[in-house]
């Protein structure tokens, strides 16, 4: 389970995409800045937001050469915060 929404199987699209946690108000901060410079970078990534689920989304957006940087540090921020709080183990 997810260590921060207690809901969800916490895998790498629901921690950078997904967490609807609201005692993390950085994480939820981290993700709507992410948002919105990917989709000033990449407009059509938004359309594809809606229509693709977060695993196939993640990957279009992995895939996309002009955002390399942009993924890869909000993937350390992300993992930043979630490495700050314990792993729930069943």
């Amino acid at each position: 389970l997810c260590r921060f929404c207690k809901s969800k199987v916490e895998s790498p699209e629901h921690a950078l995409l997904e967490c609807t946690c609201v005692s993390s108000l950085e994480l939820t901060n981290l993700r709507d800045t992410f948002r919105a410079k990917l989709f000033c970078n990449s407009p059509k990534l938004q359309n594809l937001h809606q229509r693709l689920t977060s695993e196939n989304f993640l990957k279009a957006v992995i895939y996309s050469q002009p955002n390399i940087a942009l993924v890869a540090k909000s993937a350390y921020d992300v993992l930043e915060i979630f490495y700050a709080v314990p792993v729930i183990r069943p």
